[in-house]
C-alpha cells in the first residue's frame, strides 16, 4: 500500500503490519494525490504547488523529475490501463495528459 502525506512524502507500507517499507521524498509541498500503473511499475504523485513526480514502482526512485504541470494544486493522478498515459487533474478544473515514455504533454487540456 502507498500513502501520501502533508510532510511532502510518500510511504510504501506493509499491508499486514502497517510498517513503512520505503519512504519517497522530493516534493516541495504537501502531497495530495497519487496513482499507480496497473502493473505496479510506475507511481505518480501530485502536490499542492501543481507539481508531479513519477516514481519507479519497485525501487521508489524518481523516474521523471519534478514537473510543474498546473499553477495550483493537483487533485488527481491516474494512469491509462496500458500505463502509457498519465492523466493529471488540478483544482483549476483542467486535466492534462502526459506520455509516460517521453514525459511530454499530449494534446490540449480538457
Amino acid at each position: 500500500m502507498i500513502t501520501c502525506s502533508d510532510d511532502k512524502t510518500l510511504r510504501v507500507r506493509d499491508l499486514k503490519t502497517g510498517a513503512v517499507l520505503k519512504k519517497m521524498e522530493g516534493h516541495s509541498s504537501e502531497v495530495r494525490s497519487l496513482g499507480t500503473s496497473r502493473d505496479g511499475r510506475m507511481i505518480a504523485s501530485g502536490d499542492n504547488h501543481g507539481e508531479v513526480i513519477a516514481w519507479h514502482g519497485e525501487t521508489g526512485e524518481s523516474i521523471a523529475q519534478l514537473i510543474k504541470i498546473h499553477l495550483i494544486g493537483i487533485s488527481l493522478v491516474d494512469f491509462s490501463p496500458d500505463g502509457t498515459v498519465l492523466a493529471i487533474g488540478s483544482w483549476d478544473r483542467t486535466v492534462k495528459f502526459w506520455c509516460t515514455k517521453t514525459w511530454q504533454m499530449q494534446g490540449d487540456p480538457i
